[in-house]
């Protein structure tokens, strides 16, 4: 199960994660797993830094609880080489690099939502940095 974890961050790498929606695909595939031993993995990978979780720009913190978390791979070698991929997407590899060059620079790095979709459905993610 921490495979199918681990490369599943990998493909969304820059993207969205929810632990709830992971345990719905477990489960719909018939892997046995709790939505706790999900954040606990997620947590402890973090902790391992292979990744990073950066939240929603709110003052609100119930806002920032119910809004899903964008995960990056801290190595974009790393991201590169475990993930297949028809073409690449280097936008999303490029926002990966964006985060971590600003991550270096010690900036307290969250996302915002903005009206205009990305890839025509969702709102557009933006780095929002604080001084």
């Amino acid at each position: 199960m921490l495979k199918y974890f681990v490369r599943h961050i990998m493909n969304s790498s820059g993207q969205k994660f929810s632990a709830n929606k992971f345990y719905n695909t477990m489960k719909s595939m018939s892997i046995k797993c709790t939505k706790n031993s999900l954040y606990e993995y997620s947590d402890h990978l973090t902790d391992a830094f292979l990744f990073y979780k950066i939240s929603i720009n709110s003052r609100s913190a119930k806002s920032r609880l119910i809004n899903p978390a964008k995960i990056y791979t801290i190595n974009t070698g790393l991201l590169t080489a475990m993930t297949f991929r028809n073409s690449y997407n280097y936008g999303l590899l490029l926002e990966n690099m964006l985060f971590m060059h600003l991550r270096r620079g010690e900036h307290d790095v969250k996302y915002i939502n903005t009206k205009y979709g990305q890839h025509g459905q969702h709102g557009f993610m933006c780095f929002c940095k604080r001084l």
